[in-house]
């Protein structure tokens, strides 16, 4: 090679460079605007739609309902408001926090837990919590003391805990409810109940702590099907899989990737997933798609893994298909939202997923 050769390709290379730096730049720019003016028309649409006096509309129809134990669509659920806290913590709103929080435990705490769902109509709460709520509103006020470097809340998140302790969470057991009434728990744990980052908090690096852990990383399926079991049992010491619901078990992919514990067998299936667009609503156990439905929280639990794991690929992947499912029609009712716009329905959890995803990126 002469020297006027190579001399041409180290301009060649360094002109290369030059462009291309400032185009990634240029890249990285628009994502993060586009990012921001997502994140925008989501806010406004979640406190136009969906947020009332009480809490968190379950639908922004009123008249949706699926039937059987599922929330009617004015219903409120303690899952929504616990969602809209971390927003409030994470977005730095103190004054608009306490208030929110002081109307959910007037709207949902009961017998010294928060009852998993409240009718308006018939101002009628249910009997029994949902563990990951109350772990996930606590979680909350730990938060926002973090946030706001206060001690504000750390008398009530003793008390909520305290009580945890006596009911659904005695002997360290992460049971999926307590019946107040029958004074009884489950036998049974549901994996995606296990909010580590909040246990972490709350117990510490205890040998229950270190338990909870072990019993969860025991339900991993295989590397075909990077996920956990649905449930374990206490009783029998058994797990129970059957078909997996892709949001329960990204919920559980999230808890661990919060302490650091995701497997990268996980990451990769999600990434691979993610990029080809086909995170389904629901596999068998050897990660077959029994489906072709797809969520929008699904990708924003994507987004949030990605995120809290530090996979900055996993993290835009999710946020791509993500954003690419929100409502951009400006005349639409739904516009800014995540939802369809045939039957005029938007369920709080895909809104409020998304919005706390997009919270962790751009606060």
């Amino acid at each position: 090679m002469t020297q006027w050769r190579r001399y041409l390709i180290l301009v060649s290379l360094f002109v290369l460079l030059m462009v291309s730096g400032p185009l990634l730049n240029v890249q990285a720019d628009t994502d993060a605007q586009s990012l921001e003016s997502a994140h925008q028309a989501l806010t406004k649409f979640v406190t136009i739609k969906l947020v009332t006096k009480q809490g968190v509309k379950t639908n922004v129809n009123d008249q949706v309902s699926a039937g059987g134990d599922t929330a009617s669509g004015n219903e409120l659920l303690s899952e929504s408001a616990g969602l809209y806290l971390q927003h409030l913590a994470l977005t730095n709103q103190r004054e608009a926090f306490t208030k929110f929080y002081q109307q959910t435990k007037t709207t949902f705490y009961a017998h010294n837990q928060f009852s998993y769902r409240y009718n308006p109509r018939t101002k009628k709460r249910s009997n029994v919590n949902a563990t990951l709520d109350d772990l996930r509103i606590i979680g909350a006020l730990i938060q926002y003391d973090k946030t706001f470097k206060t001690k504000h809340y750390q008398r009530e998140i003793k008390s909520l805990w305290h009580h945890q302790q006596k009911q659904a969470l005695k002997q360290g057991h992460v049971a999926d409810f307590y019946d107040p009434q029958s004074k009884k728990r489950p036998q049974t744990g549901t994996l995606s109940y296990f909010d580590f980052l909040t246990l972490r908090q709350l117990e510490g690096n205890t040998k229950t702590y270190q338990k909870q852990l072990r019993l969860v990383q025991g339900g991993f399926i295989s590397r075909k099907m990077p996920f956990y079991a649905r449930r374990y049992n206490y009783h029998t010491r058994k797990y129970t899989t059957g078909n997996i619901n892709t949001t329960e078990g990204l919920v559980t992919l999230l808890h661990v990737a919060q302490i650091g514990r995701l497997k990268p067998s996980s990451e990769r299936w999600l990434l691979q997933q993610t990029k080809h667009k086909t995170l389904v609503n629901q596999y068998d156990q050897h990660g077959h798609a029994l489906t072709t439905d797809q969520s929008a929280a699904n990708y924003a639990l994507v987004m949030m893994i990605g995120n809290a794991s530090g996979q900055k690929a996993l993290q835009a992947a999710g946020q791509q298909q993500l954003l690419a499912m929100q409502v951009k029609n400006a005349a639409s009712p739904l516009a800014g939202g995540f939802g369809d716009e045939s039957t005029n329905t938007a369920y709080s959890f895909n809104n409020l997923t998304a919005l706390v995803a997009m919270d962790g990126v751009t606060h």
